[in-house]
């Protein structure tokens, strides 16, 4: 118990006498963090972080979203702050886990990153080091531009759909995404979207969802060209 206690007052002695020299995260950019974490991380996490979002059930997903409040085992006690960093940049591909988990490294600027992960320490009550914000740019995301893509409908082979179908298995849209009532819920049914959006217009929300919509959850795939239209070729086929 003596031990603990002095540990505490030794991390708490650091900070202060590191406090001119570091910017930590405060209320400020805590509560950034959640309302990020609300917008893209609630429905598959969960609101609370115990990774029961609306997501998980109606998507079946497997493995299920990781717990984020350290109830059912330790894990955010285990990982330090740029591991979660670069899990939140890079997706769950590029951490060898889940590709249900999309990456967000072309949708959050890195104070965005930093602010998200300062909000998800608030969500255990294990004692992490705090988040260095002292370098860190408060930049906003680029502007996205996006390529036209040439697409002629009666030019659309059924190999061309069948590899559509597997980049968006790959990117893991069945997570958000449901066809034919099988997916999941907050990203809407793409059943029909063949008939109701132009190839365009479904390019254009692949590549950077909110021009299209401001309030959309999606990240941003920074998907090429090529795999780009056989994807949206796939798309196209489905007409409910």
């Amino acid at each position: 118990m003596i031990k603990v206690r002095i540990s505490k007052l030794l991390i708490v002695l650091i900070l202060v006498i590191l406090q001119p020299v570091f910017s930590f995260a405060g209320e400020k950019e805590e509560a950034m963090g959640m309302q990020i974490y609300l917008r893209y991380c609630a429905q598959c996490h969960g609101e609370k972080g115990m990774g029961d979002g609306p997501n998980v059930k109606a998507a079946g997903m497997d493995p299920v979203p990781r717990d984020l409040c350290d109830i059912k085992k330790p894990y955010m006690k285990n990982k330090d702050n740029d591991y979660l960093i670069k899990a939140i940049a890079l997706g769950g591909l590029g951490i060898d886990k889940s590709q249900l988990m999309p990456k967000f490294n072309n949708t959050l600027s890195e104070y965005e990153l930093f602010t998200l992960v300062a909000f998800l320490r608030t969500l255990h009550k294990h004692d992490a080091l705090p988040l260095d914000f002292s370098k860190v740019k408060k930049t906003k995301r680029k502007d996205i531009v996006v390529e036209k893509l040439k697409i002629k409908p009666d030019k659309v082979s059924r190999r061309e759909i069948m590899i559509g179908r597997k980049i968006y298995n790959k990117y893991g849209c069945s997570g958000c995404h449901s066809i034919e009532k099988r997916g999941g819920v907050s990203g809407g049914s793409l059943t029909a979207v063949g008939e109701k959006l132009d190839a365009p217009t479904i390019w254009q929300v692949i590549k950077d969802p909110s021009s299209v919509n401001r309030e959309s959850r999606m990240p941003v795939y920074n998907i090429n060209e090529e795999a780009g239209e056989l994807l949206v070729k796939y798309l196209m086929s489905l007409k409910g």
